[in-house]
Formats: structure tokens, sequence, C-alpha cells
């Protein structure tokens, strides 16, 4: 990532055997939801544009990057 942006995920679905018994499936799934709730992730939306308008959005991207954190593109 070009802004130095630190990216945290969870693997909810198989892990390693080693790993399986102190994260069991459960564990995961309740530590992913937990960290998304904590940090709110609808609130790094800086931008919606209609589908229709998707230029204008890659535009902006490509042209003034520094101004989006997220760009939402939707189809209603």
């Amino acid at each position: 990532h070009r802004s130095r942006i630190q990216l945290v995920s969870s693997q909810v679905s198989t892990i390693a055997a080693r790993w399986s018994a102190r994260w069991d499936k459960a564990r995961r799934l309740e530590v992913a939801w937990r960290l998304l709730a904590e940090m709110r992730p609808a609130g790094l939306i800086t931008h919606r544009f209609p589908f229709g308008d998707a230029a204008a959005a890659y535009e902006l991207l490509d042209r003034r990057p520094e101004e989006a954190i997220q760009v939402l593109l939707s189809y209603a």
C-alpha cells in the first residue's frame, strides 16, 4: 500500500492445525466481529457514487487519491 496503511485480517474458515486447539472457529468469528465493531468500517467511506458515475470515482482515485479513503459504488 502506497500510504502505508496497516491491514489486520482474520481467517475464520480454516487455519493451520497447530493453531486450531486455541483458535477454534467460534473464537475467530468473535474476534473478527469485535474488531469490525471497534473500527466501524462504514466510517471509512469518504465518497459515494452511483454506478453510472464510476468513471468519476476512478478519476478521483487517480487524480486526487489524498482526498479518498474508500470510494463506494452503489447499484441502487
